[in-house]
């Protein structure tokens, strides 16, 4: 944990220092399903918060491909024209340049990159804030079926944690923004909890807030959140029903926990066409089918394959959680 803080304090800009999956493969087809899945995150995401550093890991990719790197250098250019001190654009900007033997114009974005890397300006220092947290996000995003190792949660949730309390420590904070942000610290530790098999009562009580704290506004972007922390809570209320000791939460919150299915089916109702709701739903059908061994009643398994057909009919391209849950389906 220490050693991990040290190395954040010592804050490295860019993408290709993150030992991402994808930096070791050249497979034509593994990149451009990749590539179709960011970009499909990237159109459902309705909130601006990770939409450049989705640009970025696009662009990412397109730079694994020789004749798409100038493409990458103009999607990487367009995040600087609207957010200048963006710094994982301008690092990765430099790096490409560096790769295509540009050492002039990568001097240029490395100057860029280091006045605000030594500056203490208040939009300087945010920069730094939202660059560990997208290099925390990206650590977490590419990891698309929630099935990496232990070790790449862990740093993710190092690398968010640690750039939401610098975000924090700045007096003009949007809390709003510190809200979404925590709920992707709450899908890291969802993620990490399963892979080591603790409780998950830490994102339980995340997600809960972020669904809280968002439910306050009428704001369509903000239910995009409100509805995923839902099922989420819903899909961890089944999965760890015979382990987990829930009894720590009361109120409102208990509730949810004890009849997990109903959230799912409100959460449904108020967003039927968000895949992940759907996949997520039909995920906790199945697990609740078989957690009650009653083989003659099928209606779960039904209304679980209802449900993915309609979130492949909806997203047939790079829809990974809908195709891995009807490999789930079928062998039930």
């Amino acid at each position: 944990m220490d050693n991990q803080r040290c190395q954040l304090d010592r804050l490295n800009p860019g993408l290709f220092n993150l030992g991402l999956n994808i930096s070791s493969t050249s497979d034509k087809e593994q990149l451009q399903d990749v590539y179709l899945y960011l970009s499909t995150t990237r159109k459902e995401d309705p909130t601006p918060t990770v939409h450049n550093i989705l640009e970025c890991m696009i662009a990412y990719v397109e730079n694994k491909r020789p004749l798409w790197k100038r493409k990458a250098l103009k999607r990487l250019e367009s995040i600087l024209n609207d957010h200048p001190h963006h710094l994982n654009a301008i690092a990765d900007i430099e790096t490409i340049y560096r790769h295509m033997q540009m050492d002039l114009h990568a001097e240029i974005y490395n100057t860029r990159k280091n006045e605000i890397l030594k500056s203490n300006d208040p939009e300087h220092i945010r920069q730094k804030a939202i660059c560990l947290l997208e290099q925390g996000y990206c650590i977490l995003a590419e990891d698309v079926d929630g099935y990496g190792e232990a070790s790449k949660y862990s740093t993710a949730i190092e690398y968010l944690e640690y750039g939401l309390s610098m975000l924090k420590s700045k007096h003009d904070s949007d809390p709003t923004e510190c809200i979404i942000w925590k709920y992707y610290i709450a899908l890291a530790y969802m993620r990490y909890d399963r892979r080591i098999k603790v409780e998950s009562t830490t994102c339980l009580s995340y997600f809960f807030e972020v669904k809280k704290y968002l439910e306050n506004f009428d704001d369509e972007h903000k239910n995009f959140y409100i509805a995923r922390s839902y099922v989420y809570i819903g899909w961890i209320s089944i999965r760890d029903s015979l382990e987990a000791n829930f009894n720590s939460f009361s109120g409102e919150f208990q509730d949810i926990l004890q009849h997990p299915l109903e959230a799912c089916e409100r959460t449904y109702r108020k967003r039927p066409s968000d895949t992940v709701v759907l996949n997520r739903y039909a995920r906790c059908l199945i697990k609740n089918f078989r957690r009650i061994k009653n083989p003659k009643d099928t209606n779960d398994l039904e209304l679980a394959k209802s449900l993915l057909e309609k979130s492949l009919t909806i997203s047939p391209e790079s829809n990974w959680g809908a195709y891995s849950t009807r490999i789930d389906l079928c062998q039930t």
